[in-house]
């Protein structure tokens, strides 16, 4: 797909947004016989997924790839050595190469296990750390100072006339001071 189609497509207004973008994916396109650059359809799905995290709210700097589920056949090598296993990895249906297939101990295999599902797990949505951290606070009685609840909501919690701030479902109460930082305790609004 051309950078002009990619552009529209995404409703790009600069060459320089979907530069951004290439960058946060780590993608180069290809350049056709006129030194034009295009993108493949590979390139376009990860862009696709891009852009729909994009849609949602969110950011280039928390964007994690969607990877392609592997299926890892794991096999003792010899019936005697307990810890040395064969391991085979399929992509989708195509078996790699014989030379990515290798022999490890059980160790190695399950850290190799564990970053590959660490890789593939979506981060959680901002909105939902946000209520998770005030959900947190409240229910262990942790007192947060201005900053921090400026930190987690994004707005710096207020005292006008009275010692409660709400902010988007969540009650505020100022409840003394720590140095120059007002205390407040974390309530959910019930509604």
């Amino acid at each position: 797909m051309k950078i002009s189609e990619l552009l529209a497509r995404y409703e790009l207004k600069s060459r320089a947004a979907l530069y951004n973008r290439r960058k946060a994916l780590g993608i180069e396109f290809a350049k056709d016989e006129n030194d034009r650059a295009f993108a493949s359809k590979e390139q376009v799905d990860m862009l696709d997924d891009l852009h729909g995290h994009l849609q949602g709210g969110g950011r280039l700097s928390n964007y994690s790839p969607v990877h392609d589920a592997h299926v890892i056949s794991v096999s003792p090598v010899d019936s005697r050595s307990s810890n040395e296993y064969s391991v085979e990895q399929y992509s989708g249906c195509s078996e790699l190469s014989s030379e990515q297939r290798r022999q490890t101990s059980s160790i190695e295999l399950l850290e190799k296990l564990v970053g590959a599902i660490a890789t593939t797990i979506q981060p959680v949505s901002p909105v939902i750390k946000r209520h998770q951290q005030l959900q947190q606070a409240a229910e262990n009685g942790w007192l947060l100072t201005s900053k921090d609840v400026q930190a987690i909501t994004g707005r710096k919690p207020t005292r006008k006339g009275s010692d409660l701030c709400q902010i988007g479902g969540w009650l505020f109460i100022s409840v003394g001071k720590s140095g120059n930082q007002l205390l407040w305790k974390a309530e959910k609004l019930n509604l």
